[in-house]
């Protein structure tokens, strides 16, 4: 059995993903390719590697070819998937959901066409997978992007998120905080962005108060707390870090609604609640 860091292995696949979306299985070009996404348009990017993110892991998930994986032939459909749909779809939570079962369904298809076809697949999966995503957003009338206001919505607000841990309400200050936590741990540092990601799209809403909060960042700090403490499974969907995440919202909105400083209560408590879960079942099993 080969050795390996698994935390690398993913963020090679995903580099490569990018990479092979010009038929280049390096990891530099796909860096390259993300950070020239990220120049343009850092929601896109963002949205790329969401879905790069979902279409590898249920490719791991399901046990498709380790070496295709690594190589990332499952990442770049579901990477174009992502940006497609942050080109075309302002950013929500079902966005987002649809995102990653269209980048999920390009890896199935991909496969598919891996077995079946002695010509190359090339981008069809991504295709395909786009073309469902474009009609179930119509079907379910989710909103077109805006994207002059997309980086203040998303970004500011990530970032402000991981610098209100520390009571810093700066988004460079946070960026310096993220690159902390990646030099640290690559899992960690992705898992507080998908948890900062997540509670701040739980902001955006009509609510001036509440947006104002996402860009100050008190309403993502805890969630990306959560995401660094609970995110221990690189490969496979990590259900645990996913659930102290959510949990972590609703207890701050909790907090918010009771008028009591919520400082990190949120995120002890979703974790306590989440490691208990977890135990109790673990306790169940073996009984």
């Amino acid at each position: 059995m080969r050795e390996y860091n698994p935390a690398i292995q993913f963020f090679d696949a995903i580099t490569r993903g990018f990479g092979q979306i010009m038929l280049q299985n390096n990891r530099v070009t796909g860096l390259l390719f993300i950070a020239g996404i990220a120049f343009h348009s850092p929601i896109m990017a963002v949205m790329g590697l969401i879905g790069a993110f979902a279409s590898t892991t249920f490719a791991g998930f399901v046990g498709y070819s380790d070496d295709d994986i690594d190589n990332g032939l499952y990442g770049f459909n579901g990477a174009l998937v992502g940006v497609a749909s942050g080109y075309f779809y302002a950013i929500s939570v079902p966005s987002i959901a649809l995102t990653m079962l269209c980048a999920a369904l390009s890896s199935m298809i991909m496969n598919i066409m891996m077995r079946r076809m002695t010509l190359p697949p090339y981008t069809m999966p991504f295709i395909l997978a786009t073309w469902v995503m474009m009609a179930l957003a119509n079907n379910f009338a989710i909103p077109s992007a805006n994207h002059e206001t997309l980086h203040r919505a998303l970004i500011g607000p990530l970032f402000n998120s991981f610098g209100q841990i520390i009571f810093q309400e700066n988004y460079i200050t946070g960026i310096m905080f993220a690159i902390g936590v990646f030099v640290s741990s690559i899992w960690a540092g992705i898992m507080g962005v998908v948890g900062g990601l997540i509670a701040v799209i739980s902001a955006m809403c009509p609510d001036a108060n509440l947006q104002s909060m996402a860009q100050s960042g008190l309403i993502g700090y805890n969630a990306v707390l959560c995401g660094i403490a609970m995110g221990v499974k690189p490969w496979k969907l990590n259900a645990a870090a996913l659930m102290a995440i959510l949990l972590s919202v609703v207890v701050l909105y909790g907090f918010m609604f009771a008028g009591i400083p919520a400082l990190t209560a949120p995120f002890v408590l979703a974790c306590w609640t989440v490691r208990l879960i977890s135990q109790h079942g673990t306790k169940m099993n073996t009984a």
